[in-house]
């Protein structure tokens, strides 16, 4: 895992500084910027400047999940996306029901920061994706926060302009796990644990960018190595993904005539609807 996410990123820094021949045609899998000023798109509000994007989206903040994105376009073939998310549990029924916040309080934690590229080279294209999560979680003077990365490098062929047939392998690993707690044996559980959970997924499949800002996807994904590690529940990059991580969760914990099956969305071939980013 580190040295697929060292050859990704040096791939990224590399393609960055020199440059790669791109066509000018292809609709690329970044969304492209905005123009100067503010805009607003679906659910998000924002301010473009320079190469730079500020975003938030208000629909979620009247819900007690704040949250704010930046975005900045290295090149027009590169990305560096970060994005936070600070939930308040006790927001909706203390504002809008008038209850009294309890105590103990809590808040939950949640960001993610990735840094993709695609480069295009003829009718191929190379995306490398560097991915990490975070999340945790603040009580009183306790806390406990932890982090997941994902080595990810699709390569494609264009079969037109905006469809294409891509093959993708995945690798996630526990990053680490900061707390108030002093005990010194969890730092030695959790490296035990790192080797233990590392996972690798491939996909396969077709792409169709119907407009600069959106596509579908539609493939087949096959775990290579640790289907059953809980790591598992985070791979992915779409809302997509994480519907059908959702349901492998609920269906691992459930008897084989139990468990849900929705095609294309418990299923290992599956449709998903947000591949840009």
């Amino acid at each position: 895992m580190k040295k697929l996410l060292a050859v990704l990123l040096a791939l990224l820094l590399l393609s960055t500084v020199f440059g790669i021949a791109t066509d000018d045609t292809r609709i690329s899998s970044i969304r492209p910027q905005h123009d100067s000023g503010f805009f607003v798109e679906f659910s998000s509000i924002g301010y473009s400047f320079a190469n730079q994007e500020i975003n938030s989206q208000p629909l979620l903040d009247v819900l007690g999940i704040f949250n704010l994105g930046f975005r900045y376009y290295i090149t027009k073939d590169s990305l560096l996306n970060t994005e936070g998310y600070f939930i308040d549990p006790q927001f909706v029924p203390t504002v809008y029901a008038g209850e009294e916040r309890y105590d103990p309080s809590y808040f939950i934690l949640l960001g993610r920061a990735y840094l993709h590229g695609d480069y295009q080279i003829s009718n191929f294209s190379i995306k490398p994706h560097v991915e990490v999560l975070g999340g945790g979680a603040l009580m009183d003077q306790y806390y406990a926060v932890g982090t997941l990365g994902k080595a990810v490098l699709t390569g494609s062929f264009a079969i037109t302009k905006n469809v294409e047939f891509f093959t993708r392998i995945e690798s996630g690993m526990l990053g680490n796990i900061l707390s108030s707690s002093t005990d010194t044996s969890i730092q030695e559980s959790i490296d035990e644990v790192r080797q233990e959970t590392i996972y690798l997924v491939t996909n396969v499949g077709l792409t169709w960018y119907y407009d600069t800002y959106s596509g579908i996807e539609i493939g087949y994904r096959y775990f290579l190595l640790n289907r059953d590690s809980p790591l598992t529940y985070f791979q992915g990059f779409s809302y997509t993904d994480y519907v059908f991580n959702y349901f492998k969760l609920i269906n691992d914990s459930l008897s084989t005539d139990q468990r849900i099956n929705i095609p294309f969305i418990t299923t290992d071939y599956y449709i998903t609807f947000s591949i840009k980013f």
